[in-house]
């Protein structure tokens, strides 16, 4: 029987998708499959997002789902033995379009609802630097064969709940930004 590590969860989405990796795995998708899923999800809430209203919280909500299922390939594919290099590319591509998209979306809704073109300028710039961090991660990546994990010898509590929340859950910052209107601040 194919059963997930029992490693600790680095994050509070990757905790939440551990059910939903589990019952991934009763079925015949590929982890490249549930990659391409996460992308339309992914799509899905920067569309949501994009339109802003009640929309813009619906979209918000399907990025929570987005950021779940984001976990979902990588433990389907250690899982079931199938860890590839091209489903890790393929899989930091999709992190790297929606996380880049999520701030001309949110601007794009902003800029509907004031009229105003500053948003879209900001969007843009936001997401050239996300494509800019993604490179340099890839320039790294591909010059070692892993990257140091960061110590936490000596954090509070406190400390080391902030860096779990925070670690893979950038998305929970959305959910506030679009209910308490923060868009402009946000980008």
């Amino acid at each position: 029987m194919v059963t997930l590590t029992a490693a600790k969860p680095e994050c509070l989405t990757q905790w939440l998708s551990r059910p939903l990796s589990r019952l991934l795995l009763r079925t015949p998708l590929t982890p490249n499959q549930v990659t391409a899923v996460t992308l339309l999800v992914g799509l899905a809430a920067l569309g949501g997002l994009a339109a802003g209203g009640g929309w813009g919280l619906t979209g918000a909500l399907l990025l929570q789902g987005y950021s779940i299922l984001d976990h979902c390939d990588g433990e389907v594919a250690r899982a079931r033995r199938l860890v590839s290099v091209s489903g890790f590319w393929f899989d930091r591509g999709v992190d790297v379009l929606v996380h880049a998209l999520l701030f001309p979306a949110l601007a794009v809704a902003e800029s509907r609802r004031t009229g105003e073109i500053t948003p879209l300028w900001l969007g843009v710039t936001a997401a050239l630097a996300v494509a800019a961090i993604f490179v340099t991660f890839a320039r790294q990546r591909l010059g070692t064969a892993a990257l140091p994990a960061p110590a936490t010898s000596g954090a509070s509590r406190l400390r080391r709940a902030l860096r779990w929340l925070g670690a893979g859950d950038f998305s929970l910052m959305v959910l506030p930004v679009v209910l308490l209107d923060l868009a402009r601040p946000f980008l």
